[in-house]
């Protein structure tokens, strides 16, 4: 199964706005429908419609988010995916990197200790 970019931006955008616009009309004609029943007014402004509609709304706004996270999730996995590799090779590179600079060190480090020997050799040779 292949995976494809796609946004998710306004996707989100536009799920958490019609989520928000849905849920606080929905709560307005909710209350408005206690007011009018505390009132003892009768259904005058269309409360109730406006509470279905809300809630519709919201509904449609939540799975808009769900999918608009959805999106984002996938593209942060096809983002991971892509950049393994490159980590992958980087990684090698620096262990290379740090192989080729041990083994200079230990062949500087031969080179010092055999210099050293060489000049104690001399050294001994002149006191003889």
């Amino acid at each position: 199964m292949a995976r494809k970019f796609g946004p998710s931006a306004g996707i989100l955008v536009w799920g958490v706005g019609t989520l928000l616009v849905g849920a606080l009309a929905s709560i307005w004609g909710w209350l408005s429908a206690i007011e009018d029943a505390t009132l003892g007014v009768g259904d005058t402004d269309g409360a109730p419609a406006l509470v279905v509609l809300g809630i519709i709304a919201a509904l449609i706004g939540l799975v808009l988010t769900l999918v608009g996270v959805w999106q984002l999730a996938t593209n942060v996995d096809i983002a991971a995916l892509a950049a393994q590799e490159p980590a992958a090779q980087v990684e090698r590179d620096q262990e290379r990197d740090h192989q080729r600079a041990e083994r200079s060190y230990a062949e500087a480090a031969r080179e010092v200790e055999e210099r050293w020997k060489d000049r104690l050799a001399d050294e001994a040779g002149r006191e003889d």
